[in-house]
C-alpha cells in the first residue's frame, strides 16, 4: 500500500471537475498502492491536481483527460520513492516518481533504480529548512553582527540540525560560522555524533551522542568565562548534558553563516538562536518557517530583524544548498538521471516545465526526449532552450524557479517564462516517445537543476492562452507562488 499523507482544504470547481478528479484520484491511488514504498503526499493534493487539469481542458471524461494529457509527474503531488543513494544522497534518494497521466499502468513513471544515478530528493514533511550540501561556497548568511560580553553575559545557541548519513569521515562541519566569535561544528561517524565549538581555536569536543537519523534533533551550548557545556535533545524540550570544555581563544563580535565552504558532509538545518542568558529573550532567530517564496526566493527576515541570504555555490556541478518549502527533486550535473518507460509516441504538444535551472552554465540538459535531444530543454549559457530539431530561447534568473512554458508545433512554436510574452518561432519537428529528466536521452550532459513539475500535454495537443493561464496558475499555487 502507499503511504497516504493527510491532506484537507480540496478545491471546489465545477461538481462535474470535482466527481472526476477524485476518479482518477482513486484510479490512481490504486495504481501506486502496488509500488513498493510509494508515498502519495496528499490525497487531497492528488485530487486537485486532476481536478485543475480537467478544468482548463474542459474534459469530462477519463478517456478525454487520456487523450489530452501524457505527462503529470511532480513529487509534491503525484509522490515518490526514496532510494537508497549513496554518498551525499544516502537515504534521501529519488528512486522513482509517479506519473499522473497514466492510471493504470506504471511503467511510463520516472524511475532511477540505480544508487549512484538517483538525484537528491528533498522531502517536506510540513516544516520548512535549508538542504546544505557539501559543495563550495554554499551557506546561509545575515546582515547583522552578534556581540557578546563575557563578563556579564552567557552566550546560549540552540541548533535544530539533521545531518545526513554518511560513513565515518573524522571530519568537522560547520552548523555555524561566526568569525572569531565561535562556531559550532558538528562530526559525524555514521549514527553518532559529536560537538564543538570552534572559534580561533578549537574547544574539547562533547562526548558521543546518538540521535534519530530520520528526525532532526536539537542541540544546546552555553557559553561563559569559566567554561562551556554541550547538551542534546530529541525534542527540543528535555535536555541530555554530554560534557563541558574550557573556552578556546575566542572573539567579542561575528556575523552569522549557516553552513560553510569547509563541509565535507550535507546537512539540514531548521532553526537556530541566540540568547544572552540561558533560556533569555532571542536576539538572533534563523527560522526557516518564516521563508515565503512569493517574497523572496533567496531571502527571509527573522522575527529579530536580521536577514538571512541563501547562496549557493558557482560550480556547474555538485548539488546546491536549496530552501525546502516542498518536496523537491535536484540533480547534481554529473550522472543522476530519472527516466520514463515508452509513452505514446508525440510529435507537437505543450509543456510546462517548474524548475530552478540553478547557475546558467551550458550545455547542460535538464528534460529530453529519447532519441537524443528530441522535445530537449537545457541550459546554454545565460539561455534556456526548447530545441526539436530547431531552437527557441528565453533567458531567466539564475538560481530561481519559474515556470517554462512551450508548444513543440514546428513553425507555430511558442516559448515563454511565467506569465510573459511568447518568443515565437520554428522548433522543428522530431518525435520522441520517452520522458529523461536531469540528462539527455542517452545518458549524458547532466543538469545541476531543481525541476519541481513536469506537466506535458497528449501528442498532437496544443493549449490555449485561457488553458495555460488556468494551469501557469495551478502550477504556481503547487510551488508556493515563487513565480
Amino acid at each position: 500500500m502507499p503511504r497516504l499523507g493527510l491532506g484537507l482544504g480540496l478545491t471546489m470547481g465545477n461538481i462535474l471537475g470535482v466527481s472526476l478528479a477524485s476518479t482518477l484520484a482513486d484510479l490512481y491511488v490504486a495504481r501506486v498502492a502496488t509500488i513498493p514504498d510509494f508515498v502519495v503526499p496528499s490525497y487531497a493534493r492528488v485530487v486537485a491536481g486532476y481536478e485543475a487539469l480537467i478544468n482548463a481542458y474542459a474534459t469530462g471524461t477519463k478517456a478525454a483527460f487520456e487523450t489530452a494529457t501524457a505527462f503529470f509527474a511532480d513529487p509534491s503531488v503525484s509522490g515518490y520513492v526514496l532510494g537508497t543513494g549513496t554518498g551525499l544522497t544516502a537515504g534521501a534518494a529519488c528512486a522513482r516518481v509517479g506519473n499522473m497521466a497514466w492510471l493504470d499502468d506504471n511503467s511510463r513513471d520516472l524511475v532511477q533504480a540505480t544508487p549512484l544515478l538517483q538525484p537528491w530528493l528533498l522531502v517536506h514533511s510540513g516544516t520548512n529548512y535549508v538542504a546544505m550540501p557539501t559543495i563550495a561556497t554554499n551557506s546561509i548568511t545575515s546582515n547583522t553582527a552578534v556581540t557578546w560580553d563575557p563578563v556579564t553575559q552567557i552566550l546560549e545557541v540552540v541548533a535544530r540540525v539533521q545531518p545526513s548519513i554518511q560513513n565515518a569521515s573524522g571530519n568537522w562541519d560547520n552548523i555555524t560560522n561566526q568569525n572569531t566569535l565561535f562556531g559550532l561544528q558538528i562530526s559525524n561517524t555514521t549514527t553518532t555524533k559529536t560537538i564543538r565549538v570552534n572559534a580561533s581555536t578549537a574547544a574539547t569536543a562533547s562526548t558521543a551522542y546518538t540521535p534519530s537519523t530520520t528526525v532532526p534533533h536539537f542541540i544546546k551550548v552555553n557559553l561563559n568565562l569559566s567554561q562551556i557545556e554541550y547538551y542534546w535533545s530529541a525534542d527540543g524540550i528535555t535536555y541530555t548534558a554530554i560534557g563541558t570544555s574550557a573556552l578556546p581563544t575566542y572573539g567579542t563580535t561575528g556575523t552569522l553563516t549557516i553552513g560553510g565552504t569547509s563541509n565535507t558532509i550535507a546537512n539540514s538545518f531548521y532553526a537556530y538562536s541566540i540568547t544572552y542568558s540561558v533560556a533569555g529573550t532571542i536576539v538572533r532567530n534563523f527560522n526557516p518557517a518564516l521563508y515565503n517564496a512569493s517574497v523572496s526566493q533567496t531571502t527571509f527576515t527573522a522575527s529579530t530583524g536580521e536577514v538571512y541570504t541563501l547562496n549557493v555555490g558557482t560550480a556547474s556541478t555538485g548539488f546546491k544548498a536549496a530552501f525546502v518549502d516542498r518536496t523537491i527533486m535536484q540533480g547534481d550535473g554529473v550522472n543522476s538521471r530519472l527516466t520514463s518507460g515508452a509513452l505514446t509516441s508525440r510529435q507537437f504538444f505543450t509543456r510546462y516545465a517548474a524548475l530552478n535551472p540553478l547557475n546558467l552554465i551550458g550545455p547542460q540538459y535538464i528534460i529530453d526526449g529519447n532519441p537524443i535531444e528530441k522535445h530537449l530543454l537545457w541550459k546554454q549559457g545565460a539561455n534556456i532552450g526548447f530545441y526539436n530539431d530547431a531552437n527557441l530561447i528565453v533567458t531567466p534568473t539564475a538560481n530561481r524557479s519559474s515556470l517554462f512554458t512551450g508548444d513543440y508545433n514546428n513553425a507555430s512554436s511558442k516559448f515563454r517564462i511565467n506569465a510573459g510574452a511568447d518568443n515565437t518561432g520554428t522548433t522543428g519537428t522530431g518525435t520522441s516517445t520517452i520522458v529523461n529528466i536531469f540528462t539527455a536521452g542517452n545518458g549524458i550532459v547532466a543538469a545541476n537543476a531543481i525541476v519541481n513539475t513536469l506537466i506535458d500535454t497528449g501528442a498532437g495537443v496544443i493549449n490555449t492562452d485561457a488553458q495555460k493561464t488556468a494551469i501557469y496558475n495551478y502550477i504556481r499555487s503547487i510551488n508556493n507562488n515563487a513565480f
